[in-house]
């Protein structure tokens, strides 16, 4: 892979695709830094395109030798600090919000969210010298001396300035966290992440959590600082599109460079605007209705202008199909009011603000609140009788509230022409009441332009994965690719041939003893799990979508434009036989994709051993080729206390054993997991892997290397010696050559 120096180089020499690389590596840090300086979402945004735009045109600046990461750190903080002097105001405290930023830098981890909440309340109303310094040193990480290079200030000046103001918020951040109500199951999220969970136990936890308030809370307080919780940043908090858009103010500001006069900021932005304003009219050709959304309604939509929001809610926004509501009602000095509803034969969405008797927002999202939900049609029959599939989160200073309708109808034209989405509040916060309301949502216009493309084509795999393609449903928010996916009876006889072989059919007959399953039962789970990866192509091979179910999505890089929550699926009674509903970006613009199928995940099982005497550990590393993979042990740690502590750049906080390793897989294998360990005396240890910290990527040759750690669980003394063994290993198969050309209706 390239370094940041090396891809300057070729946008020194021209090449503008390696400058997109780059914004795509930092924006999520860049806009994390910005935002807590800024305090206002958007504005963060628009700055860090600014910044980015900026560094372009300053990149000759950039010393080929130095740090580019320091570079654009001090890009940026010298950006914000002319935005805030201009504004003659000082940065607002960001309270909660901080739950959604990671700025995490290269080298280091963020504070907990506990510890950032305190320090924020502790730098409310400081300059703004001082604050950078404070966001640059404890929230970013960044050492004196990277801060001092980014702020162009000298170290002693760094470190003597805010000196007085560092002591008092070190003294908050050393008292602790903040109180919130917690799930039992809350306490499975930390080694759910740390891989210390089966797939059935993780699947279970991942079931529960996505309908437990307390759960999800808990959840985003431990991504902080996490790999995924970068990701997710840049995925969730920015546009889809924000690296094109900095690339297309380049472009512009370069064409402008060439010209006498400049443009001014307003100007920039009234043109981007307009710019949006017809990309949306296209887009309702390429519907087949001219929809013609006035400006104002799509700029102004809460839909369009929240970052949270995903490319085809925006999209929808756009194409004129956000109804605005105002509909509130009031109870104890609360009111709910629904601002907006999102009409698709997929999904509804609704915007709801909370506010209390003075109109101040409340935040809701880390409280409880109790609430139920209906859904109808307009003669009151129950088009959702279980209640259930509604998902709620935190949409800037809003709630969104969404229900998928795809796996309801069968189709656009089932879906009724108006439903009534109904809801009740019994609990807001610590307010017990009834705030209830009744929105009807208009969905003919929506139906109207939804475009059903049959498919009907099916394939079966080498390894009998039988793969059926249904149709393709295009509407405002989205494309939706509906198949399904089972085994054929070969596959399944030879399934049942290796459970009986291996003597995995060991389920009590009777009721259980003990909680949890056998061994055998475990296998199978394993084994009758499988996943897959597709891209989406235009006429010309370019990816414009792509599903990738492994693990680790960089081993790829196929996985582009999905929308959030729309793919599910349900299974039959043995789990094999799946229905899907895969949802992206609407392939607006395309009169032609090609579906082409890149990859099947299969679990199959595997006999890898390693035997280790811990007095030859600890002299070299221990190197062990083993059924295809090599495995180099480098390191072994006994932790003695439950304390967390950081172990081989990896931080646990459990009694155990601790094995740092590097490995290089077999051919064709992208993960491997259940572990064990053994020791001389033949008492056996459960064992996971670290896949949160851990390092996926590719040799020459295609084979997988990881870098890691196992921990095992409750070894309480060094043992003599270790066998270490594990059960399961995913393999990629590529040799499914299979291609579908789609024509889309124009």
């Amino acid at each position: 892979m390239q370094d940041d120096n090396e891809l300057v180089r070729l946008v020194l020499g021209g090449n503008q695709q390696a400058y997109a690389r780059l914004v795509d590596k930092y924006k999520g840090r860049i806009f994390a830094h910005l935002y807590r300086m800024i305090g206002q979402r958007q504005d963060a945004q628009d700055l860090a395109q600014e910044v980015f735009t900026k560094a372009y045109f300053k990149l000759d600046t950039f010393h080929l030798d130095g740090n580019f990461s320091a570079w654009l750190y001090r890009v940026a903080a010298n950006h914000c600090l002319d935005e805030l002097r201009r504004r003659k105001q000082t940065v607002k405290t960001l309270g909660e919000e901080v739950e959604l930023i990671d700025a995490k830098t290269p080298e280091d981890e963020l504070l907990q969210k506990e510890q950032q909440q305190l320090l924020l309340r502790q730098m409310k109303g400081l300059e703004e010298e001082y604050r950078s310094v404070l966001v640059l040193r404890y929230i970013d990480q960044l050492s004196y001396k990277e801060i001092s290079k980014a702020l162009e200030l000298p170290t002693t000046t760094v470190q003597m300035r805010p000196i007085e103001r560092e002591k008092s918020c070190e003294k908050a951040w050393k008292k602790g966290g903040l109180p919130y109500m917690k799930c039992h199951k809350s306490d499975q999220l930390k080694p759910y992440f740390d891989g210390k969970l089966s797939s059935l136990e993780s699947a279970e936890l991942e079931q529960h959590v996505d309908s437990c308030i307390s759960c999800q809370v808990e959840l985003v307080r431990l991504m902080e600082g996490t790999p995924e919780a970068e990701e997710w940043l840049a995925e969730e908090l920015l546009s889809p599109h924000f690296t094109e858009l900095v690339m297309g103010d380049i472009a512009r500001q370069a064409k402008s460079m060439n010209r006498k006069n400049t443009w001014r900021k307003r100007s920039l932005d009234i043109m981007k605007k307009t710019a949006i304003a017809v990309a949306g009219l296209a887009a309702a050709v390429t519907f087949g209705t001219m929809v013609s959304p006035t400006f104002a309604n799509y700029v102004n939509s809460l839909f369009h202008t929240i970052n949270q929001a995903d490319g085809g809610m925006k999209n929808a926004a756009v194409e004129g199909y956000v109804q605005e509501v105002n509909k509130k009602v009031s109870d104890k000095g609360i009111t709910v009011t629904v601002k907006e509803v999102l009409a698709d034969p997929t999904r509804n969405a609704l915007i709801l603000e909370i506010v209390d008797q003075d109109g101040k927002k409340l935040d809701f999202k880390a409280r409880e609140y109790e609430t139920s939900f209906t859904l109808t049609d307009k003669n009151g029959k129950d088009l959702n009788p279980e209640g259930d599939g509604w998902a709620r989160k935190k949409y800037g200073d809003y709630m969104l509230v969404k229900k998928d309708l795809y796996h309801l109808f069968t189709g656009a034209e089932e879906v009724p022409d108006e439903i009534t989405v109904g809801f009740e509040f019994s609990k807001i916060m610590q307010t017990e009441g009834s705030w209830k309301l009744e929105i009807p949502i208009d969905m003919k216009k929506a139906k109207e332009v939804a475009k059903t493309v049959v498919i009907n084509q099916e394939y079966t795999s080498p390894q009998g994965v039988v793969i059926k393609l249904d149709n393709i449903i295009t509407v405002p928010s989205s494309s939706l690719l509906t198949l399904q996916t089972d085994w054929n009876e070969q596959r399944n006889e030879e399934y049942r041939k290796l459970i009986a072989e291996k003597g995995w059919n060991d389920a009590p007959e009777g009721p259980r003893k003990e909680i949890g399953l056998t061994d055998g039962e475990r296998m199978q789970h394993y084994l009758t799990s499988y996943d897959l990866a597709y891209e989406i192509l235009d006429e010309k091979g370019n990816l414009i979508a792509g599903r990738d179910d492994t693990m680790f999505h960089a081993l790829n890089g196929i996985e582009k434009n999905r929308v959030e929550n729309t793919r599910q699926g349900n299974g039959d009674s043995e789990g094999r036989g799946m229905a899907w509903w895969d949802g992206f970006t609407p392939f607006t613009g395309h009169e032609k994709v090609i579906f082409k199928l890149h990859s099947i995940y299969l679990n199959e099982p595997a006999s890898f051993e390693a035997k280790i005497a811990l007095d030859e550990w600890s002299k070299e590393p221990v190197v062990v080729e083993n059924s295809g993979s090599t495995f180099t042990f480098s390191k072994f740690h006994l932790k003695k206390s439950d304390e967390e502590e950081m172990i081989g750049g990896y931080k646990w906080d459990d009694k155990g054993g601790i094995i740092e390793f590097e490995a290089t897989l077999p051919k064709d294998i992208v993960y491997i997991t259940e572990w064990k360990a053994k020791d001389e005396t033949g008492k056996v240890y459960r064992v996971s892997m670290n896949n949160g910290d851990a390092e996926y990527t590719r040799s020459k040759d295609g084979r997988v290397q990881i870098k890691s750690a196992l921990f095992i669980d409750g070894l309480e003394r060094q043992p003599k010696e270790l066998t270490i063994t594990y059960g399961i290993q995913q393999h990629q198969y590529r040799d499914g050559n299979w291609e579908v050309p789609i024509q889309l209706e124009k």
